[in-house]
């Protein structure tokens, strides 16, 4: 739930670039630890990019808009 129903242009900017970084961190979190375990690298590539697009789409859902 949002504090204000109304953010401003900069607070939107704001909360989507942070959304971004957050999944960029994520992507490459994940990307890493599944390539440590053995996965390939491709593998590992396309299922840390789709867990990043749904824990993007979630967060500028509940957040950015």
């Amino acid at each position: 739930m949002r504090a204000d129903p109304n953010p401003s242009a900069w607070e939107r900017w704001l909360t989507f670039n942070g959304v971004g970084l957050l999944g960029m961190g994520l992507q490459l979190t994940l990307m890493a630890a599944m390539i440590r375990m053995g996965l390939h690298y491709l593998a590992a590539t396309g299922l840390a990019v789709e867990a990043t697009v749904l824990h993007n789409f979630i967060w500028h859902q509940r957040w950015t808009w």
